[in-house]
């Protein structure tokens, strides 16, 4: 949650709302483009319990676009983080921290195979450039007293996502007085 304050004095002549206009909502992008090679994930990384699953009811299909998760399943029947299965043609999500199979990412049905993001494609949701992973990488594997996997999801988690922080302050910039 990224709570913004604003003294009245300071907002430009004739704003009536604070919040940005309401835009139709794009197809969601899906994971796709961040996922690493199928041969490049580790087998831990791997759900192959699938008699633990729980379908999740469908989603009505209103005809609405929805832009969100799509829920496909739980282990166990659970409803933490780490025991959900999403679709992965829509969007992700990333806590701090997670228990289960999916730990702070959730799991996600990429074609036939159901695992867990690693922390460079949970990064990668988050608008997180490859340099920028690679040196939180450095810098949490140098520290022998860290889990690296753990902080580095921790650290994804804590984030505002790249391109989000950027729409939120480019409109807060444009109702602002200068």
């Amino acid at each position: 949650i990224l709570i913004v304050g604003v003294k009245p004095m300071f907002i430009r002549e004739n704003v009536t709302s604070l919040l940005p206009s309401e835009r139709p909502p794009a197809l969601p992008a899906g994971l796709g483009g961040i996922l690493e090679p199928e041969s490049a994930i580790p087998d831990k990384l791997i759900f192959t319990q699938h008699e633990r699953l729980v379908q999740a009811p469908s989603r009505a299909d209103s005809g609405e676009i929805y832009d969100g998760l799509r829920l496909l399943a739980r282990v166990d029947g659970s409803d933490r983080i780490g025991h959900q299965i999403y679709s992965a043609d829509m969007a992700a999500t990333i806590r701090t921290d997670g228990d289960g199979p999916g730990g702070a990412t959730g799991l996600y049905l990429v074609g036939d195979v159901i695992r867990r993001l690693t922390v460079r494609e949970a990064a990668r949701t988050h608008s997180i450039d490859e340099t920028t992973i690679d040196e939180m990488s450095r810098f949490l594997s140098e520290n022998p007293f860290l889990d690296a996997e753990k902080e580095s999801f921790r650290f994804v988690g804590n984030s505002i996502p790249v391109m989000t922080l950027d729409a939120v302050l480019s409109h807060i910039l444009s109702i602002l007085r200068w």
